[in-house]
């Protein structure tokens, strides 16, 4: 006899944060197929946060999982970061398991990048959509597509907005390295950066210059206003701060690199550039969250000038 794998048809998950009352009351149930199964998922708010998938008949355990995860991650581009899981259930056993052992690992084996570093990124602050307002089976399946073509790149965004232990430095390093797969991403889907895709391999200067023209006249409008060469010195900095992961220190560029205040400060901006990026691939109207991006880069930039005149 083979190894009993239990079954399950419902998992519940139960978020919540101390200090934070979220939105509501919502409820919206989107239809979503992982593979060969499908599956209903309903999002409720109320001050708390409940994600509940049911399959359409008992599957492994593991497997239920799925769309939680895939819902997770969409629900944190909308919102800035992640919101605690504190509980979950499984339900819907034909064989009468009761779930706690599963529910166990599945909170001890929960990958690192759930734990956002709400330092960076919060979402009193950083919330740009209510997924009430476009959370439909139709931008699921889109997020399921995009996700699959970003591959690893989601991944290196998430854990760079993680409390992973990594220096300041390194997280903005990682969101630097980000513009080459953007630039990737948005000439297969919207034909744009045609000159860029042509080429063999474009510089990293040149892809932060086109992705920042293109979608960072909001997050970066001050740095796009401060005269050609500044601007250039500013792209220039950014390359930088990110080839000093890259190579040792007597092969990296003389040029200048972001410190400790500036690499805190850009890991923000290019956050917020980077959501707003797949939020217009999604087809996400940005209307919906242009006023709430314009007041977030506002507060950014006056803390910002607050601090560095403290140096």
């Amino acid at each position: 006899m083979g190894e009993h794998i239990p079954r399950f048809k419902t998992l519940s998950a139960y978020y919540e944060q101390d200090g934070l009352a979220l939105g509501g009351p919502h409820e919206i149930c989107v239809n979503m197929r992982c593979g060969d199964i499908a599956y209903d998922v309903v999002v409720k708010q109320c001050r708390t946060r409940e994600i509940t998938a049911v399959a359409a008949e008992p599957i492994p355990w593991t497997n239920i999982q799925t769309p939680l995860f895939i819902i997770e991650r969409l629900l944190m581009l909308f919102d800035g970061a992640f919101v605690p899981l504190v509980r979950a259930e499984f339900d819907g056993s034909p064989d009468g398991d009761d779930g706690e052992a599963e529910v166990r690992q599945v909170l001890a084996r929960r990958l690192s990048y759930f734990d956002s570093d709400l330092r960076s990124s919060n979402i009193p602050n950083d919330k740009l959509v209510d997924y009430c307002d476009v959370l439909t089976d139709d931008l699921v399946g889109k997020w399921l597509y995009l996700v699959e073509q970003l591959d690893i790149t989601n991944q290196m965004y998430l854990y760079a907005m993680s409390r992973s232990g990594m220096p300041i430095d390194i997280r903005c390093a990682f969101l630097i390295e980000l513009a080459e797969p953007l630039i990737e991403m948005c000439n297969k889907e919207r034909g744009l950066f045609p000159d860029l895709a042509a080429k063999n391999k474009p510089t990293l200067k040149e892809c932060l210059d086109a992705v920042i023209g293109e979608f960072g006249k909001v997050a970066f409008a001050y740095e796009m206003q401060m005269g050609k060469k500044a601007y250039d010195a500013f792209l220039s900095k950014l390359k930088c701060s990110r080839v000093r992961i890259m190579h040792i220190k007597a092969n990296q560029p003389k040029d200048e690199y972001l410190n400790g205040l500036e690499s805190a400060f850009y890991l923000k901006k290019l956050s917020l550039m980077y959501r707003a990026i797949l939020l217009d691939l999604l087809g996400v109207p940005a209307n919906l969250y242009e006023k709430r991006l314009r007041h977030r880069v506002e507060t950014l930039d006056n803390w910002f000038a607050e601090n560095h005149r403290k140096l």
